[in-house]
This record gives C-alpha cells, structure tokens and sequence, in this order.
C-alpha cells in the first residue's frame, strides 16, 4: 500500500507540477516524450516505479532519523525551517516568472535584429563573399547591442537559482522562446564535447 499510495501520489504531483510549469511559466524542464506509455511528456510508468521504490526507502529508512530529530529539538526550530522553506518556495516561484520575462525580452530583441540584418543583407550584397564578411560583423554587432538592450532594460544576469535550474534540467525548454531554449542546447552540447575530452 505503501508503495502504490506513494507511487500515484508523486506521479500526480510530478505531473501537476509540468502542467503549472507549462502552463503559467511556458517551460518545460523534463520531458520523458521518449518513454513507454508517457503522458504529454510529463509523467512516464518507469519514473512512478522509481517514485513507488524512492518512497520506500524514504519512509523506511530516512523518515524515522528526520522524526527522531524533529522530536528532540525546540518548536521554535521546527517553524523556523517552515519559513525557510516557505521562503525558498515563494523566491523559486519569483525567480522562475523573472527567468521566463528576461528569456522573452531576449527573444523579441534577437528577431528584432535578426529582421534588420537580413534586410540589410539582401540590399547591400549579391556576393556571397561581401555576405559572409557582413555577417562576421554582425555577429559582434548583435552581441554589444544585446548588452546594451540588457542594460537598457536593467536585466540582470541569471541568479543562482537560475543557472541551477539551466544547469540542472537538461531537457529544459521554453515554448515561447525557441532561441532562447536553442542557445541552452548547443551551450550543453559544447559544454558536453569539452567534458569528454578533458
């Protein structure tokens, strides 16, 4: 019972919890599209099974040293790590809906000037050489007025929770903003090939 009730109780959350993410925030952080019998990429039976197994062990062997503790310390300190976490909760929620504006506003900024050079590109030059030499230049130009338009707009870098949550979810993706989720990927991907050969 205990294996069942844990397993269906996490699957509905983990699936609850791509929703919202999706939903609300237009990111997907897991996507197990590639599983036997998924659903919408968000809860696949293989990773229940592993839900059921994980809350065996929690409950059986964990659960009972975090009691012991619980029981031997202050009430003081057992609300005090309620709020902490209560704040981490709402900070995370923060951050995310912060990370999901900054990945928009980079998105609108690249197709703005993503327009602009083509334009420019098709006017100016016939020559594949001259095309190729302007684009150089462009690639510079595009990445000082990204850092202007980040100034502009006072975006600040990503935070640590949001390089964790980069770094983290490999299958991260945001729906609204396909650059933004491309340049993660081919960022994963160099950063793999570097791994490999170190």
């Amino acid at each position: 019972m205990l294996f069942l009730s844990g397993m269906l109780i996490a699957t509905a959350f983990e699936y609850l919890a791509g929703w919202f993410l999706e939903t609300f925030f237009h990111m997907k952080l897991w996507d197990y599209s590639h599983e036997f019998g998924n659903i919408k990429g968000r809860i696949a039976p293989k990773i229940s099974l592993f839900w059921g197994f994980g809350i065996l062990i929690l409950v059986n062997f964990i659960h009972p040293h975090v009691m012991d503790l619980l029981l031997r310390i202050d009430e003081k300190w057992s609300l005090l790590v309620v709020l902490v976490m209560g704040a981490d909760c709402v900070w995370t929620v923060t951050d995310t809906a912060k990370f999901h504006q900054a990945a928009l506003a980079f998105e609108k900024q690249i197709h703005r000037e993503q327009e602009k050079f083509q334009a420019s590109l098709h006017q100016q030059f016939d020559d594949l050489n001259q095309q190729a030499e302007l684009l150089n230049q462009h690639f510079e130009e595009l990445k000082d007025n990204l850092l202007d338009f980040v100034k502009e707009r006072k975006i600040k870098p990503f935070k640590f929770n949001q390089r964790r949550l980069l770094k983290n979810y490999s299958k991260f993706r945001a729906a609204d903003a396909p650059l933004v989720t491309g340049m993660h990927k081919q960022i994963a991907l160099i950063k793999g090939k570097i791994t490999k050969k170190d």
